[in-house]
């Protein structure tokens, strides 16, 4: 891609003029836009749940489209030191540093990851299924394809009742957590 082009441009043949090419508009992924989002955002979501890493609280109440993390399953990330979110994309890890959350689609392809288990059966980490990126549980990467880490939402801990407050539209550092 040149330097003054766009990751949401592609090249198409020209209607009706065979070899011509001009640039179109392409549809971003879902990721893409979700990062312009993100990004444009940070500020506004910042009074809900950005900003609060430091301390691992929110700041008043997580956005509406926050996804609330239950009891059970941070009870099961403190077991297994993982914990699918309902019937999202997104996990919980915990360490020694504390909570984070890991949106599980592969930064290769997009396509979703699993958890592995090592020989001992804990946890290790996650693997792709589409091409065998592989992640540590972290979401840092062990081999590639891929050569991103898994995207680390914004998390938060609600003070009123100690909940835990995803925002999936606000990606954070790999090095963030909460206690």
């Amino acid at each position: 891609m040149s330097e003054h082009s766009s990751p949401f441009l592609g090249t198409s043949v020209g209607a009706g003029v065979p070899g011509a090419a001009i640039e179109t508009a392409a549809k971003p992924t879902r990721r893409e836009a979700l990062v312009v989002i993100g990004t444009a955002t940070a500020g506004s979501l910042a009074a809900g749940c950005g900003g609060t890493m430091s301390t691992g609280q929110c700041m008043g109440d997580p956005p509406s489209t926050a996804i609330i993390v239950s009891t059970a399953e941070q009870q099961a990330a403190d077991k297994d030191k993982i914990s699918r979110i309902g019937d999202t994309i997104v996990y919980i890890t915990k360490d020694e540093k504390g909570y984070m959350a890991i949106d599980s689609r592969c930064q290769h392809a997009g396509c979703p990851t699993v958890p592995e288990k090592g020989t001992d059966g804990s946890y290790v980490g996650f693997v792709c299924g589409c091409h065998g990126s592989k992640y540590f549980l972290d979401g840092k990467v062990k081999n590639g394809p891929t050569v991103k880490p898994l995207v680390h939402p914004t998390m938060c801990r609600r003070a009123s009742d100690g909940a835990l407050a995803i925002d999936l539209l606000t990606p954070t550092s790999i090095d963030d957590r909460v206690t």
